[in-house]
């Protein structure tokens, strides 16, 4: 249903934030391809509107991720959980929405 598979290149960056190497230009370019990785996954989820939508709690919790940003949240609240599977959530989308 999206674009990419997941959310690598913003997986990326969240671990090259933390070298305390880079300058600010260099961390404002890496947030800059966040956002536009996560402008891709709400554009493509209010598009394509998924049944299922599967998120990752594992290493990185993606799930409180996606709950604190609120493009994402607001795609998300159209969706309740279905069940877990290992470090799996899986959201269904609501059909009352």
């Amino acid at each position: 249903m999206s674009r990419g598979c997941s959310l690598w290149i913003s997986a990326g960056v969240f671990r090259r934030l933390v070298d305390e190497k880079l300058d600010p230009d260099q961390k404002a370019a890496l947030k800059r391809f966040a956002a536009r990785d996560r402008d891709m996954l709400v554009e493509d989820i209010r598009r394509n509107r998924p049944d299922i939508i599967l998120v990752e709690k594992g290493v990185f919790d993606w799930e409180a991720w996606a709950r604190a940003d609120p493009l994402v949240a607001a795609e998300l609240a159209h969706y309740r959980e279905a069940g877990r599977v290992a470090a799996i959530l899986i959201l269904q989308r609501d059909e009352s929405h």
